[in-house]
């Protein structure tokens, strides 16, 4: 039988008549665990060219080493297991999944350079998908140096 990171569980978002989304997870991912601090997977460099790792870690995020995998990633982000997602470069192919999650569970997806909402037509940028726009800005505040 296949076992792997994302076998156990099933996640759901369906749309109510009024419009309101609800998330249905079971499994492993109806108990993501509680947290009291911003926590996220990074992958990459900021665009400042520092370690995007190290610059969340500063800024009091719970910065997590990227799992491998955009899937599991953009899981995590839906069942709330993480806050936020940064990669400092990609493919439509990468990220066009995520950033759909994002957005119909309520959150953003945006390119850091210059607050562009996700498109797959732009590739290979800085691109910050998290639950909320306070997390988005708090993590690209952390990740932009501003001159």
């Amino acid at each position: 039988r296949a076992r792997g990171p994302v076998h156990s569980f099933f996640i759901h978002l369906q749309r109510r008549s009024c419009g309101e989304r609800e998330l249905l997870a079971t499994g492993a991912a109806a108990s993501a665990p509680g947290r009291t601090q911003i926590a996220g997977f990074f992958l990459g460099r900021a665009p400042d060219g520092a370690r995007a790792y190290e610059s969340a870690t500063a800024a009091h995020i719970d910065a997590r080493r990227h799992p491998g995998s955009g899937a599991i990633a953009f899981i995590d982000l839906a069942i709330g297991a993480v806050d936020l997602a940064y990669f400092a470069r990609g493919w439509p192919w990468d990220h066009a999944a995520g950033a759909l999650i994002a957005q119909e569970t309520g959150g953003v997806a945006r390119f850091l350079a210059d607050d562009a909402s996700y498109t797959p037509r732009r590739w290979n940028a800085p691109l910050l998908m998290a639950r909320d726009q306070a997390v988005w800005d708090l993590t690209r505040d952390a990740l932009v140096t501003r001159r």
